[in-house]
């Protein structure tokens, strides 16, 4: 979004979370994940305005704060409080580790119910030893290998922590995007606001436990118990899908 404030001051502004600059998704979602957002308004709105952190942007931020009120320029940050729709995972190869494909399109079961747990942990608990594990067990070195991620994590732990938020608000976008896609799997929820992004669930399944029930499915559908944890996210979810609107079916039937 393009503004003019003043003859000199113009400004292209993001109007959603994937038009951010790296440094400035950093910045937000870090604030966003300590639940500070809410509590900062001219530091959000200083980081939305500046496309980086340098001595040349906060001289023309204080110009714009001289020009325009803080609570109309709040008012370009809106979307911040929506789910974002992040997708793609930060490139860490100077880290030596290899980025998951977009919208998690080559992860198999077995990683997602690693990682899946991983992440829960760290949004009910918000330590920061298990963001830095959700981060080791999303990148690979070659492929995953739950036998390899303390090889991982010897890398990943070099990055900057607000990187590492930003990886975690992208899993949680992504994550958010399938549940939309299998509403069956993830029966959806009433977030406290419309468009409000939900954190933390009240009750938590590991998908190791729905895996292993797939493979002890009388049709096994997808194999055995190796096979199902071999399965890629998208084809074991689909295929869950539709063994559970079978029983709800079948159900009814004998209702």
């Amino acid at each position: 979004m393009g503004i003019c404030l003043g003859e000199m001051m113009k400004y292209q502004v993001a109007t959603k979370w994937s038009e951010l600059t790296d440094w400035q998704l950093e910045e937000l979602a870090y604030l966003l994940l300590t639940n500070a957002l809410s509590d900062n308004a001219l530091q959000v709105v200083s980081i939305l305005f500046k496309k980086e952190d340098t001595l040349k942007e906060q001289i023309r931020f204080a110009r714009l704060v001289n020009e325009a009120p803080l609570s109309e320029l709040v008012k370009y940050a809106e979307f911040l409080g929506k789910m974002p729709d992040l997708f793609r995972f930060p490139d860490l190869k100077e880290y030596g580790v290899v980025a998951p494909g977009d919208r998690l399109n080559n992860f198999t079961m077995k990683q997602f119910s690693v990682v899946d747990a991983i992440f829960y942990k760290w949004r009910e608990t918000e330590e920061e030893l298990y963001l830095r594990q959700l981060v080791a067990s999303l990148y690979v070195i070659d492929s995953f290998d739950v036998l390899k991620l303390p090889d991982v994590a010897e890398r990943t732990d070099t990055i900057p922590i607000k990187k590492m938020y930003a990886i975690g608000l992208t899993y949680l976008a992504v994550r958010n995007a399938i549940t939309e896609r299998f509403p069956t799997v993830f029966p959806p929820s009433k977030p406290q606001q419309e468009d409000a992004p939900v954190f933390r669930k009240s009750t938590y399944t590991p998908f190791s436990k729905v895996i292993t029930a797939m493979a002890m499915d009388e049709v096994q559908p997808l194999g055995t118990l190796k096979e199902c944890k071999e399965t890629n996210i998208y084809d074991f979810l689909e295929t869950l899908s539709e063994a559970i609107l079978r029983a709800e079916k079948l159900s009814k039937s004998m209702k």
